[in-house]
């Protein structure tokens, strides 16, 4: 990344998986991650002049389970933009969506020109939640929304 920097004065957005985090609070979990390697990835983004355009969704894009059952959650991909995009683009945002098969969640950049200065605050996604499907009522309650006049209200 710093040796695109100094190629070229464009605006640019970098956006994918740089398997490293920012933060120590990107990453949810047992494990833990080099001090080092986080604050190489801290100065390369400054360096270049980039800056996180957030996101909405999950808190991670990677998930995998460990030793002992539990589950490793990082935020690896993302979206790092320069001043003069994120000026091109002021309501860009990154949807992290979920994944079926995948260890790495999909991302999905929004360029809205107009709409998004409503990005969901205050609200949060529906997400669906697979753990849903071991509850006796589950079936019940899909059949109620699905068939029903709408009313249908899941309580836990």
């Amino acid at each position: 990344m710093k040796k695109l920097r100094g190629e070229s004065t464009l605006p640019w957005l970098c956006i994918g998986d740089f398997n490293e985090i920012l933060r120590q609070e990107e990453q949810m979990g047992p494990n833990t991650c080099d001090s080092a390697q986080m604050a190489g990835f801290r100065e390369a983004v400054d360096v270049c002049g980039l800056s996180d355009i957030g996101y909405m969704g999950l808190d991670w894009t990677f998930e995998k389970r460990v030793t002992g059952g539990q589950f490793c959650r990082v935020r690896l991909d993302r979206a790092l933009a320069s001043p003069s995009w994120s000026n091109l683009f002021p309501f860009a945002s990154l949807e992290h969506l979920t994944a079926a098969k995948s260890d790495h969640t999909p991302v999905f950049l929004k360029t809205d020109l107009e709409t998004g200065c409503q990005r969901m605050i205050g609200k949060k996604p529906f997400r669906y939640e697979c753990a849903w499907e071991t509850d006796e009522r589950f079936r019940e309650t899909v059949d109620e929304a699905w068939n029903g006049d709408g009313s249908a209200m899941v309580s836990g």
